[in-house]
């Protein structure tokens, strides 16, 4: 094998999307894919908003961790790897370097931000985080990585060394988010997707988003905020709203990719008649950024004056998802004789 490799992903533009903050691998998956099909890859992500329910007297929402990847039709084509704690990091990273060269492909891997360089992270808190390995220089040890995250949007050298730390950290648990889970020295690869019809990605994206959040079950959105208004009621532990404001700024970002995803879509399609969701998206987006932000005051400080606010915004955006579940029924749902199979890869 030769020592020194890099792949062509590495030279070029890479796009910028808000929201992807939250969800890194999925971001790492659009690069790739972009770099190999074009900006309608976009359309492959999984970006459904999703809320599941664990106990319904206590305040325990969590999103569905499996939508974090590509649409299930296409994410068959995604293959993720996990080791034990007694299997060889070097070992592992040559078998990632020699697949990066023998595939020319670039491949997704699994790294503590504690120890990068780069990140806003380093040295300071442990967090789990992947990105992507696109190179290496032996003569050098050193990998070339891509990591277009923000803030450090950062395409460079990382030493080999330091990246066998961040590959293989325990990710101890702090005040950071994303520690307490070992890295494990994971990484994912994408196979040669095969062509789809935008139309039936586009309805697939659509039945997920009506069957896990557009909906007034007992599993949707609905359901899940008006737990959150009762519990919010009676909450006064800055911890408790802590705890809630990540798991909200992460729903509040996946509204954001889910807006674009819909907007490339219409774009693509030149639809006009999803103007009227959109429009009611985005004014629901303006309301959860308000939402995060007073969740984060309240995480620091309790104040009855904040709660009371956030009380008539959390009552505001059920009426608001009341209103797209009806639109999202209307314009979408009965949409299928306006689908053509054009195909886009």
């Amino acid at each position: 094998m030769i020592e020194k490799y890099i792949h062509d992903i590495y030279n070029k533009k890479i796009n910028h999307y808000e929201g992807y903050e939250s969800f890194c691998y999925q971001n790492c998956q659009r690069i790739i894919l972009e770099y190999a099909y074009g900006s309608n890859a976009i359309l492959f992500i999984n970006t459904v908003p999703s809320i599941e329910i664990e106990a319904m007297d206590k305040l325990r929402l969590r999103e569905k961790d499996d939508f974090r990847s590509l649409l299930p039709s296409v994410n068959k084509y995604t293959n993720r790897f996990y080791y034990k704690d007694d299997e060889s990091t070097e070992d592992i990273l040559n078998r990632n370097i020699k697949f990066v060269y023998e595939n020319k492909s670039p491949i997704i891997v699994g790294a503590d931000t504690y120890f990068l360089p780069y990140s806003a992270n380093h040295k300071k808190r442990h967090a789990k985080h992947t990105l992507i390995l696109c190179g290496f220089d032996l003569t050098r040890n050193v990998v070339y990585v891509i990591d277009w995250y923000s803030p450090w949007f950062y395409k460079g050298e990382v030493d080999i060394e330091i990246f066998l730390q961040a590959r293989n950290s325990k990710n101890e648990k702090d005040d950071s988010f994303y520690s307490g889970t070992p890295i494990k020295n994971n990484w994912a690869y994408i196979e040669k997707i095969p062509q789809y019809s935008a139309d039936k990605l586009f309805d697939e994206t659509i039945k997920l988003s009506k069957k896990f959040y557009f909906n007034d079950s007992d599993k949707g959105v609905i359901a899940a905020l008006s737990l959150l208004l009762k519990c919010i009621n009676v909450m006064e532990n800055e911890k408790d709203y802590n705890r809630v404001f990540y798991y909200m700024y992460t729903l509040l970002n996946r509204k954001k990719i889910f807006l674009q995803y819909i907007e490339y879509y219409s774009n693509l399609k030149q639809l006009d008649r999803n103007t009227i969701f959109i429009t009611q998206l985005k004014k629901n987006i303006a309301n959860w950024d308000v939402i995060v932000i007073l969740l984060l005051k309240q995480s620091r400080r309790y104040n009855v004056k904040t709660r009371n606010h956030l009380i008539d915004k959390i009552s505001k955006s059920i009426s608001e998802e009341l209103i797209m579940i009806q639109t999202i029924e209307k314009l979408f749902w009965k949409r299928r004789m306006f689908i053509d199979e054009t195909k886009f890869i």
